[in-house]
């Protein structure tokens, strides 16, 4: 049930603050549920999911961004994350998601970093419009294979 607001404006485990629209109650809306999600462009489409609360959040935008950048499923799935959400506020990433030089950087800039464990069990399936072939992978952080039959 952490999912919905126990108390509006207070936070729930993973930090994010609910409001009455989100109270543990019937009709009302999960502060997290936004996958799968399907994305469809010139090169194709895209379904993406994953577990993670506030977490998916992030996890769905840089599998859409990277798979716009022409990756595919395996890089997807495997590429390193980072995560921010507003409250707190503090920049999560994982160790290998920024260099040395860009955590400068953010630093310099006032960012709040902090390196967290993997997270995430991000499910990719795309298709190439261009080759029609279909393509799938399983996080590799996480449980699970992916296939194709």
């Amino acid at each position: 049930m952490d999912d919905f607001s126990v108390k509006p404006g207070v936070p729930n485990i993973y930090g994010l603050i609910g409001a009455s629209a989100n109270a543990i109650a019937p009709g009302k809306r999960m502060l997290s549920s936004i996958t799968p999600t399907f994305v469809e462009g010139p090169r194709g489409f895209m379904i993406v999911g994953s577990p993670g609360g506030s977490l998916i959040t992030g996890m769905v935008l840089l599998a859409t961004l990277d798979w716009m950048d022409g990756r595919t499923a395996q890089q997807i799935v495997a590429a390193p994350r980072i995560h921010h959400q507003y409250q707190p506020d503090v920049l999560a990433f994982e160790t290998a998601a920024l260099t040395p030089e860009e955590k400068a950087e953010l630093v310099r800039r006032g960012h709040e970093l902090r390196e967290r464990e993997t997270w995430g069990n991000l499910q990719v399936i795309t298709y190439d419009a261009a080759t029609k072939s279909v393509s799938a992978a399983s996080d590799p952080r996480g449980v699970g294979t992916a296939g194709l039959y």
